[in-house]
């Protein structure tokens, strides 16, 4: 049954009773007791679409210490090729001097 068929016969517009064949009667009134049946469910029964608020701030706990972990690999980095350009040291040894291993 296509859906121009059903919506014809949901609207009323097909007027003649031989349009609409018996056995497509029955499945189109099938359908609309199913869709008047059929029902959203209460909003106590869905799931949650947004976190708490103690997920929100450990997420923003998390992202500020990233952010900052970052800024200061960031300027480390710099630092250690600087460093490294200006007296020639090799980025081991300048970090193996940091730590007191050599």
């Amino acid at each position: 049954m296509t859906d121009t068929t059903l919506r014809f016969y949901q609207d009323g517009i097909a007027r003649d009773r031989n349009f609409v064949s018996p056995a497509q009667k029955k499945k189109v009134a099938t359908f609309v007791q199913q869709q008047q049946t059929q029902q959203l469910p209460s909003s106590w029964d869905l799931p949650r679409h947004s976190p708490d608020q103690q997920t929100i701030s450990r997420l923003r706990l998390l992202e500020d210490t990233e952010m900052m972990l970052g800024r200061v690999a960031m300027i480390a980095a710099l630092v250690l090729f600087s460093v490294e350009l200006t007296t020639g040291q090799s980025l081991p040894y300048q970090i193996g001097s940091f730590f007191g291993l050599l």
